[in-house]
């Protein structure tokens, strides 16, 4: 730069006066050193490249919406057995109660007999009992209907020959009874015994004639 301004002064001295020479002088310096100026500017103003560092995202292999538990991606099926599985409260079963027309058939009407206050007639009462086994539980039901003071039988049992029609009942005194048959009183007897034979006689599905009385096998004498 100095050069040229050295060449400029010794072109201008030959052929321009003086004070347009200052003139000319001063806009060529301007014009350097404006030039300069912007030179250093345009320089400051370009980024560091050594100092630059460039961000790259670094690349996931996980989806953006992660499954479910219990699910897997690749069969979106299985993720659908706990609702297919759940069941509906409305859903149960329930087993509608028997009609009491069905109840019916499985029972059948028996009368049975206990005597009056005066000891003196039988009194009827049906009840419902298995049809079944009608027989026994009619004797059952009687015998707990006699209701003996101090008399007690542990069990009692029905069989019934059918070229006679006649019944046996074979009683079990129990062994904490502080009675027996014996020390019965004749109305106690009449309860017991006139009430079985009047209810397995008068009951014409069992066809029975007679009854008898046996405890533990041996026949009852009063």
């Amino acid at each position: 730069m100095k050069s040229e301004v050295e060449k400029l002064k010794s072109l201008s001295h030959g052929f321009l006066p003086l004070k347009v020479r200052k003139q000319v002088l001063k806009s060529i310096v301007l014009g350097l050193v404006g030039g300069l100026m912007g030179g250093l500017v345009s320089c400051s103003s370009v980024p560091d490249s050594g100092k630059t560092s460039q961000i790259t995202p670094t690349p996931t292999n996980s989806p953006l919406f992660s499954s479910p538990p219990n699910q897997n991606p690749n069969n979106p099926s299985l993720g659908k057995d706990k609702l297919t599985t759940a069941k509906s409260p409305n859903s149960e079963i329930t087993k509608s109660p028997k009609s009491p027309n069905s109840a019916a058939k499985n029972t059948v009407v028996v009368n049975i007999y206990q005597v009056d206050n005066q000891c003196n007639d039988f009194i009827a009462e049906k009840v419902d009992l298995p049809q079944n086994n009608s027989l026994d539980m009619a004797v059952a039901k009687v015998i707990e209907k006699s209701n003996i003071n101090e008399f007690s039988l542990s069990g009692s049992k029905v069989t019934i020959d059918p070229q006679t029609a006649i019944a046996t009942i074979d009683f079990q005194v129990a062994s904490d009874s502080k009675r027996r048959f014996i020390s019965l009183s004749s109305c106690e007897q009449f309860n017991l015994f006139g009430s079985l034979r009047k209810t397995l006689i008068d009951n014409p599905d069992w066809q029975i004639k007679d009854v008898r009385f046996t405890e533990r096998g041996k026949e009852i004498i009063l």
